[in-house]
């Protein structure tokens, strides 16, 4: 065949034609002899002469070629046939190689040629191989022309052009990644994962109606919103201009609240269609804590996905949504609203509603994939199980975290990549994008240009502090779902903001020191004195009537910090002579309590619910529900009330490192304890966040990035329950903790230079304010723009991703996370009760005596009890955690022990804020991301 030239680019084929094309083509190397013995049970000596999908690629790469399609176009159809059971490669690396060692001279493998000579041998087999190339190519290539572009060697010249430089000699050619075109991975990993689904759902006996999507109905949210205002008036006409002036409501009234959270509701839902109409990439919107984000996003994608036409297997639908969030611990708060049947009534289990994350991740690919560089002739149905098809996403709604999102795009693995499709035309709400880690920011954008521009994506970017992450971004246009303005943000956020003033912020003098000298930073028991004389001092307007003390919310940097933090206050109270009681400690009698005696017929049904043993903490702490008793107001939400005045101080610890049953029952305790006018301090890491719908009267923040301030603030004053703007948040910054050295903000936020522009930044606002304390809107609306202007998004960027995807250099993409590195870690399926130990006693038994799928739905069902660790803290307790033994199974990604050294002092000590740690933490052991 002619050689291609390294710059044609001029080409007539379309997309359709190269997805058929490797359609037909793809399994081609079926026809080779000794993959007709191998299906037969007839020993082949030489297995990789089974090899099937490198003839695939070089099939497809001709065929396109004598279609008259471009050289880039050439290499995503060989590319995407090449890996089609395996990983995409450093794209000119390993085609260069293959191309020289079918050449003959390369150091590789060889079996291609041979291959192909032992069709060429045999009549039938060669007629079935000519059948499907001309048939792929519209009768333009022929096996006749792929042998002899084979033989004169051509084909290999042409792909080598394509990808690398030429040497003084055969086999010294290199590899030129940079030649190829920077678009080249978007397109290949679009063709790549449509082949991957469709040959496993083949494979598999998938039909079309179970990949297709059924859909949650916005008319359940309108129907719920109705009913929760059926003694309402009708809500304001808010436009994109209306001032603050012109808002005559008064928030502080939950009536007037729920009002402006309907008029932008409804405004947001007009503007959606717009967004659909418009030219603009990325919808924002921008809305403060507290005025109902959750349930104007759903109905902005909800209102986009029903005005979009979607084609799917020959059939009209709709697209799919994917709402993606930052943590797991976040995911189950929307899921309840998705599931709740008052509203949207979601089934997990169905074609309208998902829920993907790494708990949920719990059977897998076997890792046969790496094995002989992915090429392997194993019987496709070892490739796929029908369990899998809810981490495709066909739902049509899919609730998962950024990891899964994000890392899908960055050469995911075989399984990961069968998601990808069901992004196409997909309505994406990405809530707290600010979160994502700021070394990704540039590949983040890049990937937002691939999902717009290879999936017809539409993203909405939700969130109280919007980050310059899209609104920067030179190659996306954005648009404000607040207004139509897509070159300015509409009046309208400030007035929001301005209307729901929660909180004012005071910056400690601690603060001033670490941006000059960071010699005056404040030390443990400083910190956990004045949380406690807070805690002790009724705030001015407690909820109702005469308070003994003030809830307390601090939020630290890393779990030792807050564990250390969490004793010293238990101090304060000691040497002051008040009683103290530990929430953990509580929680952990009345689990025990709740739980039944083991039975013979053991299920997981047989736990109590979270709710259940958080009200008999509460009783146990000495409450007692004060409200009308309606049984379907949910426990966070109710009414408690101390049965006696005897100002004893109450002490809860919040990390990661709890299990989600019991963070679950932790937010439930803590959201009744800090409206009960108690002194309640509540000791956290930054689970607490995101996400979570808990109000506290006062909160206490380590210096952090302004995002993770801000953050912080709307756990303060929620829904207005002390008054219009008055909510106490503190902006401090703690010392080394006993045994470190190390300032618990260095050890989280790199460099130190992002933490001393905040402290410059917060200072600043604090002496033009002049009077000691920050308006909420001042430091919202002014220190966070000019915090994100500050910020030198190149200096901590990760050029090498954007360069990756730029170069197709799928194989180093792999090594990318956007979990720290040095956090690698592993899941612990903690057993506390008598009932939870049987119940891994079981899995443990089902995995070794081999039970599928029996000890998956276990595993799955086990998932609230599991806890994410670095490494390095396994390490200190190996001898107390257990391997689940996989035997026979070796799963794609999370590696799964087990512990039951859970109660007081044990490894797992619930009241203590889960497993113990000794030394300061970074990232990973802040949140759970996957």
């Amino acid at each position: 065949m002619p050689k291609l030239s390294s710059c044609k680019s001029d080409s007539s084929v379309t997309g359709t034609d190269i997805f058929r094309c490797e359609g037909f083509l793809h399994d081609i190397g079926k026809v080779a002899l000794d993959f007709q013995r191998h299906i037969r049970d007839v020993y082949v000596e030489n297995k990789q002469m089974t090899y099937h999908a490198r003839l695939g690629g070089f099939a497809v790469f001709h065929a396109l070629d004598r279609m008259g399609a471009s050289s880039e176009e050439c290499l995503i159809g060989m590319l995407a046939v090449f890996k089609h059971h395996g990983r995409l490669p450093n794209a000119a690396e390993r085609l260069l190689t293959i191309a020289k060692s079918e050449r003959g001279d390369g150091k590789g493998s060889r079996y291609s040629v041979p291959q192909i000579e032992d069709i060429d041998a045999s009549e039938p087999n060669r007629t079935v191989a000519d059948t499907l190339l001309r048939k792929a190519s519209h009768e333009t290539a022929s096996w006749e022309s792929f042998k002899t572009a084979i033989d004169d060697g051509s084909l290999f010249e042409s792909i080598i052009d394509c990808v690398g430089k030429r040497g003084h000699r055969n086999g010294t050619e290199e590899p030129i990644p940079e030649k190829l075109d920077s678009q080249l991975y978007d397109r290949v990993l679009h063709h790549w994962s449509v082949l991957t689904l469709a040959d496993k759902t083949c494979a598999g006996g998938i039909e079309n109606d179970a990949l297709r999507p059924s859909h949650l109905e916005l008319d359940g949210l309108e129907d719920h919103i109705d009913e929760l205002r059926s003694d309402s008036d009708e809500p304001p006409e808010l436009a994109s201009n209306t001032t603050p002036s012109s808002l005559e409501l008064d928030v502080t009234e939950k009536a007037s609240l729920n009002q402006l959270r309907e008029a932008v509701r409804r405004l947001v839902r007009d503007n959606a269609e717009q967004f659909v109409d418009s030219s603009a990439d990325v919808a924002t919107l921008t809305l403060p804590t507290g005025l109902g984000k959750t349930f104007t996003g759903i109905t902005a994608a909800y209102t986009i996905r029903d005005a979009l036409s979607h084609t799917e297997l020959a059939a009209e639908t709709r697209p799919r949504v994917v709402y993606a969030l930052p943590y797991t611990s976040i995911i189950e708060q929307t899921r309840e609203i998705f599931e709740d049947s008052a509203i949207l009534d979601a089934d997990p289990l169905s074609l309208a509603f998902t829920v993907h994350h790494y708990l949920s991740e719990t059977v897998s690919y076997p890792k046969i994939e790496n094995k002989f560089d992915g090429d392997q002739a194993a019987d496709d149905q070892l490739f796929f199980d029908p369990a899998l098809l809810g981490e495709s996403w066909r739902s049509g709604t899919t609730l998962t975290t950024f990891v899964q999102l994000f890392e899908s795009l960055v050469s995911p693995t075989n399984a990961g990549g069968m998601k990808l499709p069901s992004l196409t035309n997909s309505i994406i709400i990405l809530d707290e994008p600010q979160t994502l880690p700021k070394p990704w920011w540039e590949a983040i954008r890049r990937l937002t240009t691939l999902l717009v521009e290879q999936y017809n994506a539409h993203v909405i970017s939700m969130t109280a502090t919007q980050p310059s992450l899209f609104t920067d971004a030179p190659a996306l246009e954005s648009i404000s779902l607040l207004g139509p303005s897509a070159s300015a943000e509409p009046q309208l956020v400030e007035t929001c903001f301005r209307a729901v003033e929660r909180v004012e912020y005071s910056i400690d003098a601690s603060v001033h020191s670490f941006k000059t000298t960071a010699d005056e930073l404040l030390s443990v028991e400083t910190a956990a004195a004045r949380l406690y004389g807070s805690a002790t001092s009724p705030m001015d307007n407690p909820i109702r009537g005469a308070a003994d003390g003030t809830s307390v919310l601090s939020v630290c940097n890393t779990v030792a910090c807050t564990q250390q933090l969490t004793e010293s206050v238990q101090a304060c109270a000691n040497a002051d002579g008040r009683e103290i009681q530990r929430i953990g400690s509580a929680y952990r009698a009345a689990l025990h309590e709740c739980t039944p005696t083991v039975t013979d017929d053991l299920s997981p049904d047989q736990r109590p619910d979270p709710e259940d043993v958080a009200a008999k903490t509460l009783e146990q702490l000495g409450f007692q529900r004060v409200d009308d008793g309606d049984d379907s107001v949910s426990l966070s939400k109710q009414r408690w009330a101390p049965n006696s005045s005897t100002g004893t101080v109450f002490l809860g610890t919040f990390t990661s490192r709890l299990r989600p049953r019991d963070r679950r029952a932790f937010v439930a305790i803590a959201s009744v304890l800090a409206r009960a006018g108690v002194p309640f301090v509540f000791v956290s890491t930054q689970a607490v966040e995101a996400g979570v719908d808990i109000s506290f009267a006062r909160v206490y923040r380590d210096i952090a990035p302004l995002d993770s301030i801000v953050q912080a603030a709307g756990r303060c004053n929620r829904s207005f329950e002390w008054g219009h703007s008055a909510g106490k948040v503190t902006v401090w910054a703690l010392g080394a903790i006993e045994g470190s050295s190390v300032i618990p903000a260095t050890a989280v936020y790199k460099p130190k230079s992002l933490l001393t522009m905040v402290a410059s930044i917060l200072t600043n606002c604090s002496d033009d304010c002049g009077t000691g304390t920050v308006p909420e809107y001042v430091l919202t609306r002014t220190a966070i723009p000019e915090f994100y202007s500050q910020l030198d998004v190149g200096m901590l960027a990760n050029r090498e991703l954007v360069q990756w995807i730029e170069q197709c250099q799928a194989g180093d993409l792999q090594r990318a996370t956007l979990i720290d590195d040095d956090y690698e870690q592993y899941d612990v399926i903690v057993a506390e009760t008598a009932v939870e130990k049987a119940l891994l006693q079981t899995l443990i038994d089902s995995f070794v005596n081999d039970a599928v799928p029996s000890r998956f739905d276990l595993l799955k069902s086990m998932a609230d009890l599991r806890v994410s660790l670095p490494v390095r803290d396994i390490e200190t307790i190996r001898s107390q955690v257990t391997t689940l033994n996989r035997a026979g199974f070796t799963a794609d990604g999370i590696s799964v022990l087990t512990c039951s050294a859970a109660g007081e002092q044990e490894v797992y000590d619930v009241a203590a804020g889960g497993f113990i740690v000794t030394k300061d933490d970074g990232l990973a052991g802040r949140f759970t991301f996957n």
